[in-house]
């Protein structure tokens, strides 16, 4: 992990608990994306401009944007040969 995103982390976790009166896990934030966007969720509903940048900033880090998983997903499972797919609908 760069020293960006461990500044970037250590700031939200400071306004998440300030905020939100619940504690982040840091080791868990890292570790389980579930748990990442769940407490994004959080941030991002609350009435703290400060707070809600602060998240998008994650999850542009972390790169938790539902698309991008999406994506990923896709992009994991096509096939190892390099030959392209015809077609999606079969």
């Amino acid at each position: 992990m760069d020293t960006e995103t461990m500044i970037a982390l250590a700031h939200f976790k400071i306004m998440f608990g300030r905020e939100t009166t619940q504690r982040l896990n840091m080791e868990k934030f890292v570790g389980d994306r579930r748990y990442a966007r769940a407490m994004l969720e959080i941030a991002e509903d609350t009435d703290q401009e400060k707070l809600i940048v602060a998240a998008l900033k994650l999850r542009d880090l972390f790169k938790l944007w539902p698309e991008e998983d999406h994506i990923q997903k896709i992009e994991s499972s096509a096939p190892a040969s390099g030959k392209y797919v015809k077609s999606v609908r079969g």
